[in-house]
């Protein structure tokens, strides 16, 4: 694991506490300067972790995937595992789990 890779200690260990032990952490970010997202492995299979640049934009995220997507269908879309207010953070599947 690179350190670009790196999980910041407190996100690293609320995911930990969600999902186990992570096997692998990979940095998914976009090519913007404030996209912070990546790709964990543990014994739950594969999740992508994302950390909102703003309170707004985690507030407007995490109301998305908790009222929109369920009516988007099964594999249609991720789907929320946890969401940390604190840590503007959130743990989704991938859409096709």
């Amino acid at each position: 694991m690179t350190d670009s890779a790196r999980l910041p200690s407190p996100l690293h260990a609320w995911v930990e506490s969600v999902l186990g032990p992570l096997d692998d952490v990979r940095d998914s970010s976009h090519d913007r300067d404030n996209s912070q997202v990546w790709r964990v492995t543990g014994s739950t299979g594969y999740h992508y972790v994302k950390v909102a640049p703003k309170p707004i934009l985690y507030t407007r995220e995490t109301r998305a995937y908790r009222v929109a997507v369920p009516h988007l269908g099964h594999g249609n879309a991720p789907v929320l595992r946890d969401s940390s207010a604190e840590l503007l953070a959130l743990i989704l599947t991938t859409a096709s789990r």
